[in-house]
């Protein structure tokens, strides 16, 4: 029979060992600039390309094949000889999507990031028209680069808000999930589109607003690539603010009045983010094991 003591040695030892493989390693910072999808992605199988979500990784899926247009002409070929197979079709743009919406099982794979270029800036209204591939730090840099020159009287454009999270998102992926950021008074992203454009399972392509096709327009924002493949987008601008990074830090017995106080100054605030954090990453503070911290960017003017 088994003592006492032995019984607690091996209990000791089983419940151990999994920890060694659950001791935390070093994380690759990459520049939110670069891609982790590789350049050229080739056959993991017979059967085609084992593709994969960059965020949680749990979507592994084997496509037939991975086509990257860099035309909505090479777009409508590659949909229609996947019709001509009889193949469905899935779209992605950056890959950060983890419900797996971006792949289907021995589907053709559409990487939509060839299609990435500006294909207008009016700096009078403050809209922009971007392929539908293009992804937030390209239209970001496009608008800094394009407003270099500008006076300080000048009126400079910049977006109202993307996906947080990650920067390498395609403006087509946000579409797709309607996306919102961290505005209190913002809407999803569905209130900056003007248009865009959409290409159908046979090829057609329609421009969409809230006027002409109002039903796809509606349907396709927030449609994950349901009802068609997004190629151009026009989106509305916000003319430029400054903004100012104030962070408050509180205990766990002041968390539930710190919303309220920041919810009576709407009109000062222009984005919020709360989080729940453990004490070990707050180095030094000591007090409770949780703590409470809120980040707010208040108007300073415009630049």
């Amino acid at each position: 029979m088994m003592t006492r003591r032995q019984f607690l040695t091996a209990s000791t030892t089983l419940a151990t060992a999994p920890l060694a493989a659950c001791v935390p390693e070093k994380m690759h910072v990459g520049s939110p600039y670069a891609s982790a999808i590789p350049v050229v992605e080739t056959p993991t199988s017979p059967a085609g390309i084992l593709v994969n979500d960059l965020h949680s990784q749990l979507n592994p899926t084997t496509v037939a094949r991975i086509v990257k247009p860099s035309s909505v002409e090479e777009l409508r070929a590659a949909i229609a000889l996947a019709r001509r197979e009889r193949r469905s079709v899935s779209i992605a743009g950056g890959r950060h999507a983890m419900g797996g919406q971006q792949f289907g099982e021995a589907n053709v794979l559409l990487d939509m990031r060839g299609l990435n270029r500006v294909l207008g800036f009016d700096t009078e209204r403050g809209v922009i028209d971007v392929e539908g591939g293009i992804e937030w730090p390209q239209i970001i840099e496009h608008l800094n680069i394009a407003q270099a020159s500008a006076g300080p009287g000048d009126r400079q454009w910049g977006i109202y808000q993307k996906q947080t999270g990650a920067d390498r998102l395609s403006i087509a992926g946000a579409l797709s999930c309607n996306a919102h950021g961290r505005g209190l008074n913002l809407k999803p992203i569905v209130d900056q589109v003007e248009s865009f454009d959409l290409v159908g399972p046979m090829g057609d392509v329609r421009t969409c607003t809230r006027d002409a096709h109002p039903d796809l327009f509606r349907l396709a924002i927030g449609g994950y690539g349901l009802f068609g493949v997004i190629t151009r987008v026009r989106l509305r601008l916000r003319p430029r603010v400054k903004v100012r990074r104030v962070v408050a830090l509180g205990e766990t017995d002041t968390v539930h009045a710190a919303p309220r106080q920041y919810l009576n100054r709407l009109s000062d605030l222009l984005f919020v983010l709360a989080r729940v954090l453990n004490r070990a990453n707050l180095d030094g503070l000591g007090g409770d094991d949780v703590y409470w911290r809120s980040r707010k960017l208040e108007r300073d003017g415009p630049d």
